[in-house]
Formats: structure tokens, C-alpha cells, sequence
């Protein structure tokens, strides 16, 4: 940055300052540059929060004192965490008085309506309620405005219905998002919305990783296909797409041997499909191509 690099320099998932919360070293040489802590990123969440989700103390001090907007929060993640929401869910009680003397809201609700202190009681951290009370609005829903009241409420089967229905809810649209992505060619944004899908509703997860897998390959980028198609084999072991995701997966990273192997596993668990068949035709071309090029420089193949 001495020499000129842009210290707000921002990609689809954020600036350097999204990239180094958390570490107090690189948000102090960032801040030092005059990074801007509330460069909005839609695909990431604010340096503050990341910094309190990484339980950097420091950190929030530094891009408190520097700015940051206490209340900042992604508007379509699932959860539209605020950074008085992390500290909540953390149990954290000196950054929650740390946001509060900063100016974060304390009756602000996530997206399943939920103020902190209501999501305190949810995550049974008694402390953070403590300390949330005295500037908490009571919510006229909640009978007994006490911790255990409050608890009940939040533990009931009417709001874990609720919950489950919001949640479904964003599946749906994160999902159309995904899909809408990869339509346009959009990638990036679509590992994005899979991931958010797959966070929304994880009796589906193993379709999104299937999906993201899909898009990392797409993106080139190997390891992380191969990764997102293992992960999705653990939830679906006997689901054929899951075993062609790692073959194309293993064929990007130049294995064309494992990846014939995945997508003969695959065809194991369906004969009939034609991906598959083309698929391992042409790994097995591909590797006897490598085999031989290695054998004509004098490598010996095993």
C-alpha cells in the first residue's frame, strides 16, 4: 500500500479489510490506510462482524474506533447477522457492551424476528441477556418478560414452527438465486446463493454441495469441487451425482485415473447413465494420454 496498491480495492466477496478482520496485525495496517469498514460487500459479512465471529476483541476496537457501523448487517443471509447478533450468539459480554456504547440497536431483529436478547435466551447465554435487559424493548408476545420467560417463548413449538417455515422460505429463494446465477454464467454468485441454500435447509444440502461443486468446476478450481463433491458423498453415498462431481473434480486436477474410478463407482449405483458413460470413456482416454506421455519422457508408470 506504500506504493501505491488500493487499500479498498473490493472483488465479490470483499476488501482486504473483509479479508483481514480478524487479525489484529492486518486491520491495524489496513485502518492505518484508511481502509473503509463499511464498505457494504453482498456476498460477505461486515469486517466487524467477521472480527467478532473470529473473537478478535481488538479487532472491534479498532474498527469501532475507526467507524464501523454498529448496526451493518447483510440484508438476504439467513440469519442477517448484526453485529450484536454475533456477540450474542457468542455469549461474548465484552463486545456486546462494546456495541452498545457504540450505538448498536438492541431491539433490531434478525430474519426470523428475533431481538438479541431473544436470540441470548435461544442460545442460552443468561449473561448476555443481563446485560441486554435494561435497553431491551419487551416484545408484548412474551408473556413473562423475564430470561426463563423469555426462553420459553423462543423454545416453543409455535415459533420453532415459525422458524422452520422462514427457513424454507429462503431455501426457495437462495436456491432460485443459485440457479439464476449459473443460468447467466455467474459462478461466483452462485456458489454464493448455494451456500446459503444449503445453511437454510440442510435436509438439502447434499443437492447444493452437488450444485456449488458444479460451479467451483466451472471456475476452475479443483480443490474446492473436490471438496464440496467428498462432502456431498458423506450425506448421499449412494447417489450417483455425487460420484460424477468427483470424477469431473479429480479430472481437473489432472487425476484421470481416480476420476475414472468415481465415475465407474457411479455407474455402479446406475448403469443406465449416460454422463457417467461418456465420462469415464474419457477419462480412461485421458489417462492412458498421460500414461503415455510419461512413459515418452522416461517416466516409468504405475
Amino acid at each position: 500500500m506504500s506504493k501505491g496498491a488500493e487499500v479498498n480495492a473490493k472483488s465479490s466477496f470483499g476488501t482486504p479489510l473483509h479479508f483481514g478482520a480478524g487479525n489484529e496485525g492486518i486491520v491495524k495496517t489496513l485502518l492505518h490506510y484508511n481502509a473503509d469498514p463499511n464498505i457494504a460487500v453482498f456476498q460477505a459479512y461486515s469486517p466487524l462482524v467477521s472480527s467478532i465471529i473470529g473473537r478478535c476483541s481488538e479487532c472491534v476496537k479498532l474498527l469501532l474506533k475507526a467507524g464501523a457501523d454498529p448496526n451493518l448487517s447483510p440484508s438476504l443471509s439467513l440469519l442477517r447477522m448484526s453485529p450484536l447478533d454475533a456477540a450474542v450468539m457468542q455469549g461474548n459480554t465484552e463486545i456486546i457492551k462494546q456495541l452498545l456504547r457504540a450505538g448498536a440497536d438492541p431491539n433490531a431483529t434478525n430474519a426470523f424476528g428475533m431481538k438479541p436478547i431473544e436470540i441470548a435466551a435461544f442460545k442460552n447465554r443468561p449473561e448476555a441477556a443481563e446485560i441486554l435487559f435494561p435497553v431491551s424493548s419487551p416484545n408484548p408476545d412474551v408473556l413473562n418478560w423475564t430470561y426463563d420467560g423469555i426462553k420459553q417463548y423462543v423454545d416453543s413449538d409455535e415459533q420453532a414452527s415459525k422458524r422452520d417455515i422462514i427457513c424454507l422460505e429462503r431455501y426457495l429463494l437462495f436456491k432460485s438465486r443459485g440457479k439464476d446465477a449459473v443460468t447467466r454464467n455467474d459462478y461466483s454468485d452462485a456458489v454464493f446463493w448455494y451456500t446459503q441454500a444449503s445453511e437454510a435447509f440442510p435436509p438439502d444440502a447434499a443437492a447444493m454441495l452437488s450444485n456449488r461443486s458444479l460451479c467451483w468446476a466451472r471456475l476452475k478450481e479443483g480443490e474446492e469441487a473436490l471438496s464440496d463433491a467428498h462432502a456431498c458423498m458423506m450425506l448421499r453415498p449412494d447417489w450417483p451425482k455425487a460420484y460424477y462431481r468427483e470424477g469431473i473434480a479429480w479430472n481437473l486436477l489432472k487425476e484421470f485415473r481416480k476420476a475414472a474410478k468415481s465415475f465407474a463407482f457411479g455407474l455402479r449405483l446406475d448403469s443406465s447413465n449416460r454422463d457417467l458413460q461418456d465420462a469415464l470413456r474419457e477419462a480412461l482416454a485421458s489417462a492412458a494420454a498421460a500414461a503415455a506421455a510419461a512413459a515418452g519422457n522416461g517416466y516409468r508408470v504405475f
